[in-house]
């Protein structure tokens, strides 16, 4: 059986590994169908994020098949899953509100923890979510990245006919253009790279703005998605007085007037992954066929391609990019 394995920051490969035979109580064995690289799998490979640990199990975003389980995980045999792939101690203050995506004891996997990117892995059920049997495996390996979009939206509480403007269209930002447009925003797209127009346009945005053509432009609520400094100062100033800033980038340090944000009441508010009902809330948008996200995905490599894939998703040129555990 295989993996994604990285050794070290900058170093990844696809080698031979062996899973226990056993499954422990509690734990599911899911048989990988599809994974979706995310940026933080890019950043993790290229040692952009600090708390990364080395050498771990590549990738987090998966749709599956349970093929085995231990004792009090049986029920799970033969479904489809999606992975929760960030853990939470249900005792801390935050889990005790429902707000799982900021426990205090929280881990990633894929980044901390052994990740997803093999052929077959193990997990606690805590951490798998079933798919509906109508939703297709290509779309349910959308359900955690959408996830993450969908919490964004919910911050802001977006209402038919406002202006929202997204800064930054990677995978985050065309999945919060899409969910914005779906709940009848009129959307304007930010994106620095023109390579990406013909794919934002699909999506139903109202127009498609380069960084600097924005002058005169104001918005109801600003997603800031690109995750440099820049982008995000530029997010807070094209917030209308009373709108909302969403910022789901990171990046260390910004720089803007507070006068502004004070006199126009504005509010800049952070959001970090999801909750368990964001997946529920991903995986309804993505049963509707009004849900116009299929565009989303630009390509899927076979496995034995990792290489291209991972540097396609980095060159920040496309949308989504799936590695099929299949081939």
């Amino acid at each position: 059986m295989k993996e994604l394995y990285l050794g070290e920051a900058g170093s990844i490969e696809l080698r031979e590994i062996v899973l226990p035979k056993e499954t422990k109580a509690n734990e599911v064995r899911v048989r990988t169908i599809y994974g979706g690289i995310c940026g933080s799998d890019i950043r993790v490979w290229k040692g952009l994020i600090g708390h990364a640990k080395y050498p771990i199990q590549a990738g987090h975003e998966v749709v599956g098949e349970v093929v085995g389980a231990g004792a009090g995980a049986e029920e799970w045999i033969g479904k489809r899953v999606t992975a929760f792939p960030n853990t939470y101690c249900g005792l801390c203050e935050f889990c005790a509100q429902g707000k799982t995506n900021i426990c205090e004891s929280k881990t990633c996997f894929g980044v901390n923890l052994p990740g997803f990117f093999a052929e077959e892995f193990v997990v606690d059920q805590k951490y798998v979510v079933e798919i509906p049997a109508d939703l297709s495996s290509e779309k349910g390996v959308l359900i955690e990245p959408l996830a993450v979009a969908v919490h964004a939206v919910r911050r802001a509480g977006i209402e038919p006919g406002q202006n929202v403007a997204v800064v930054g269209c990677g995978p985050e930002g065309l999945l919060a253009v899409t969910i914005a447009v779906y709940l009848g925003a009129e959307v304007t797209a930010i994106e620095l790279n023109p390579v990406k127009d013909e794919l934002i346009k699909s999506l139903g945005v109202k127009e498609i703005l380069r960084p600097g053509e924005t002058d005169g432009h104001q918005f109801d609520v600003v997603f800031e998605a690109a995750g440099v400094k820049a982008a995000t100062e530029q997010a807070v100033e094209l917030t209308k007085s009373g709108g909302k800033t969403i910022l789901i980038g990171f990046t260390d340090r910004a720089e803007f007037q507070i006068v502004p944000i004070v006199r126009g009441e504005k509010s800049i508010l952070g959001t970090i992954i999801y909750t368990k009902a964001d997946f529920a809330t991903a995986i309804r948008y993505l049963q509707d066929a009004n849900f116009k996200v299929d565009p989303v995905v630009s390509k899927a490599f076979p496995l034995e391609q990792y290489k291209d894939a991972y540097e396609m998703a980095a060159s920040g040129k496309y949308g989504k990019i799936v590695l099929d555990f299949q081939k």
